[in-house]
């Protein structure tokens, strides 16, 4: 019998754009060929027959980047939830990437990292999260680890014990500090890795703006996993665009 891998969806409703959620699972279901199973951890997913664990939002706190708070404390709570029932790991995913064609856990284990150094310098044009991760720079420069840049806005693969011994070892769930750059500095290492590239990886078409670049998506339907969204890049045509393609999946199954 096949490993059941679990899927494990942090959500916000109010963060979520059109129908991003039931989407991004439709993907998983049409194209992750594996034996899996879908968990939404956060709040009540707008999908019907999807498990989900409810997790209170996170208050926002001075001086700290409240959606990385929240991410970690549904992460804690992951972590918590494999242990209790001998999962040995998970997936962490969200409902803004979509896959496209189809892949197998060891594309998902396959450590792929966004640039080689973290950012290192701030000033007042970038956002929170940008200083964040200047911050999660500084921290794993002081504890001797990589500076590498893991926030590639793909799905990733925790080990539990792991992660949570880097939440708590961190208290990441009162700092806001970018979990993954810290966790895979620290565990990823001695792992052969692989660089996010528009033009040449097989993983990532980001789409960034509403008016989607539709040879761009055309070409994703053919060469790449996930087509991946900004909170700038959803659009109505994005949205038909993807249905069309499941609609397809289904018709072809």
């Amino acid at each position: 019998m096949k490993d059941e891998y679990l899927v494990a969806i942090t959500y916000i409703q109010d963060g979520a754009q059109g129908n991003e959620l039931a989407l991004s699972i439709e993907g998983w279901r049409a194209h992750f060929k594996e034996q899996f199973r879908i968990v939404v951890f956060g709040d009540k997913p707008t999908v019907d027959g999807v498990e989900w664990i409810p997790i209170e939002r996170v208050p926002g706190k001075e001086g700290e980047y409240r959606p990385a708070l929240d991410v970690n404390t549904k992460l804690r709570a992951i972590c918590l939830y494999c242990l209790e029932h001998r999962i040995p790991g998970f997936i962490w995913a969200a409902d803004d990437y979509f896959a496209v064609n189809d892949f197998t856990i060891r594309d998902i284990m396959l450590p792929v990292y966004a640039d080689d150094e973290l950012p290192s310098k701030w000033d007042k044009s970038q956002n929170d999260y940008w200083h964040e991760q200047i911050k999660t720079r500084r921290l794993c420069e002081r504890e001797g680890y990589e500076t590498v840049n893991w926030s590639t806005h793909l799905p990733k693969w925790f080990d539990p014990i792991l992660l949570l011994r880097v939440i708590d070892d961190y208290d990441l769930t009162e700092t806001g500090y970018i979990i993954e750059n810290i966790y895979s500095n620290k565990y990823t290492t001695r792992y052969p890795r692989t660089k996010l590239s528009k033009d040449k990886d097989r993983f990532k078409f980001p789409v960034w703006y509403p008016e989607l670049d539709r040879e761009g998506f055309r070409n994703a339907l053919k060469n790449k996993i996930w087509v991946c969204c900004s909170v700038h890049g959803w659009s109505e045509e994005l949205e038909n665009e993807l249905k069309k393609h499941y609609e397809q999946c289904h018709l072809t199954k």
